[in-house]
């Protein structure tokens, strides 16, 4: 019952801790008084235009004074509010911090009145932040009744204190005496962290708001023993050989995560990963404008429109459509968006940080998938996980925060389905994957029996084709309703039979005709990987295989290709390729001249994994 008790009291702790903790935005001091200023008579009055950032919102007041000849009592208030009272003796100085509410008012003013004349206002400024503090215990002090930072939804602070529960209640006991003291120790010491956070709304004008990575760290001590417990129990049960199997594919994880770590910043958040172009920023969609977004100078990249579409994915506002470069190409591909605002819970800047991360979190579930046909019992099995995750299109998708990524999961999960014989399943997870993107549909040839079994299943097949067919059409039938016909933003993805790909590969001859041409190798290695995976696929046919049956259907997309998705550097063209990149990555291991093969068809690897933040030298 202790134990119980305990586990219990602990997590609702943190999930009371929670509801304290920021989801990143952007500290803004305003000095609106910087040099001393005295009293004319027993009042001053300044007027300032510069507070608009903070309107609406609760700030905290910094202001010092400097008393006359006489002690006096001053009155601090804005824009005809609530006064703060200011005592302050004869030649001394007084500091005042204290919260208001900043009006929604073209200028403010704030004012002092004193019953004395003589006084100083030394120094003051307006704040939506009183104090922070940076590093591991990183934490904002902001007005008590502040509500304007983003913070974490409900439903997911009791998922993780259910979470916390079921933890808190596992055997634990740290054999080392000295370990579990510290252990202890240190527990106490964060259960009074947090209970100061708790209390200081209580107790004082301001409140404590903690950033997440020093929640998890707190909860992370607080759960130190069935942690270590668990670690303990995991390794002395796997056989070391076993685990070091797995050493290639953790590094390439800590690789890429770490290289995605860098495009976070504690104001903007994740949003440098969409891609968000200053040129745009004046038809973004209201809900975002006065959020701290990361831009780049110019137009930015396709990510921008998929992360606007997250807040408002049925486009039921007029202003999502004209936040859109092409509002009816955009629109077609609403899986990613709508996963986002569900997730998002309403909130647009938490929408738009999870919008940004479901790459990532798609990314780890298709390397923990794949091993399913590339275990880690063999070199060659490794080489080819490798190869598949960290291909160009998947990394580049994850670094833009673009749907190729998560529609290639769901063709997976799709392929999953069908080896466990669920074709209905797959027939729906298809058509899921249509909805991320339109391209994926054509993996629905993977539903196709061999020759001989077509005459007994034809009624079943087309059935499950029309289940594939189902919800894109309808959802482009929704958005004809809504007024977005077909447009002709794709015109130029299809050309005449390998006109676009001879074009390319010309390209590439001439460019590395001029050594200073930039991005020569990457469109070099792209094409040689590209056309060896290709002829790989032609060339060892396999029609019992769906990932054979996936991938060539991906070289005939490659066949008519036009010139919009070639071009660049290397251009869009491995995200558009993607399933079959993964295709000849699952099908190429036992195969004769393997590692050729694989030096050819994964040639772009290193320029993919630079994509995505990580050092390489080239």
């Amino acid at each position: 019952m202790r134990q119980r008790a305990v586990a219990v009291g602990l997590a609702l702790l943190c999930v009371a801790v929670l509801g304290h903790v920021h989801l990143g935005f952007e500290r803004l001091r305003i000095r609106v008084v910087t040099s001393a200023v005295q009293a004319g008579g027993r009042s001053i009055t300044i007027r300032s235009s510069r507070l608009g950032r903070l309107t609406g919102a609760h700030a905290a007041v910094v202001a010092r004074v400097r008393g006359g000849d006489s002690p006096a009592r001053i009155r601090l208030s804005i824009d005809g509010g609530p006064a703060t009272e200011i005592a302050v003796d004869a030649g001394g100085s007084t500091r005042v911090d204290q919260s208001a509410l900043i009006a929604d008012v073209p200028s403010h003013v704030l004012t002092l009145e004193s019953d004395a004349p003589g006084w100083w206002l030394e120094y003051l400024e307006v704040a939506n932040v009183h104090g922070y503090t940076d590093g591991l215990v990183s934490f904002d002090v902001v007005p008590a009744v502040a509500t304007w930072y983003p913070a974490v939804p409900w439903w997911l602070r009791w998922t993780f204190g259910l979470e916390l529960i079921a933890l808190g209640l596992l055997r634990r006991r740290i054999e080392w005496r000295a370990a579990r003291v510290a252990t202890h120790v240190a527990g106490a010491a964060v259960v009074a962290f947090f209970a100061v956070a708790l209390a200081a709304p209580l107790a004082t004008p301001f409140a404590l708001v903690l950033s997440p990575l020093t929640f998890l760290l707190g909860v992370a001590v607080l759960y130190g023993e069935p942690l270590a417990s668990g670690l303990h129990n995991m390794f002395r049960q796997a056989r070391a050989r076993a685990a070091l199997r797995y050493v290639p594919h953790l590094l390439l994880v800590l690789l890429v995560l770490g290289g995605i770590s860098t495009f976070h910043d504690p104001r903007t958040g994740f949003t440098s990963l969409p891609l968000f172009g200053h040129e745009f920023a004046p038809t973004r969609v209201p809900a975002l404008r006065g959020l701290p977004i990361a831009e780049e100078p110019a137009y930015g990249y396709d990510g921008q429109f998929y992360a606007q579409l997250a807040i408002d994915p049925l486009l039921r506002d007029p202003a999502t459509a004209r936040a859109l470069d092409s509002p009816a190409y955009r629109a077609r591909r609403i899986l990613l968006p709508a996963v986002a605002h569900v997730l998002g819970a309403g909130d647009a800047w938490l929408t738009l940080q999870v919008y940004a991360l479901l790459n990532v979190v798609c990314w780890l579930v298709l390397g923990w998938l794949l091993l399913r046909w590339l275990p880690a019992s063999s070199p060659a099995a490794t080489l080819s996980w490798v190869g598949a995750m960290a291909c160009h299109g998947l990394l580049v998708s994850l670094r833009l925060a673009l749907s190729d990524g998560p529609a290639a999961l769901v063709i997976v999960l799709a392929l999953v389905a069908l080896g466990s014989e669920r074709r209905w399943l797959t027939a729906v997870l298809l058509g899921a994957a249509g909805l991320a993107k339109e391209t994926s549909l054509i993996a629905g040839s993977v539903l196709l029996p061999p020759a001989r079994e077509w005459r007994h299943r034809a009624l079943a097949l087309a059935a499950q084709g029309a289940l594939v067919a189902a919800p894109f059409a309808l959802w482009l039938a929704y958005l004809w309703m809504r007024g977005f016909p077909g447009d002709t933003a794709g015109a130029r993805n299809f050309a005449w039979p390998l006109a676009a790909f001879q074009a390319k590969w010309m390209t590439v001859y001439h460019v590395m005709a001029a050594p200073d041409t930039p991005g020569r190798w990457e469109n070099l290695t792209t094409m040689v990987a590209l056309t060896t995976q290709a002829v790989v696929l032609l060339w060892r046919r396999d029609w019992s295989s769906p990932w054979w049956r996936v991938g060539i259907g991906y070289v005939a997309l490659m066949a008519v290709a036009g010139p919009a998705v070639w071009e660049g550097i290397p251009g869009s063209i491995t995200r558009v390729l993607l399933p079959m990149t993964l295709a000849f990555n699952v099908l190429l291991p036992g195969r004769p001249w393997f590692i050729p093969l694989w030096v050819m068809g994964n040639a772009n690897v290193l320029h993919a994994l630079a994509a995505v933040g990580v050092p390489w030298p080239i």
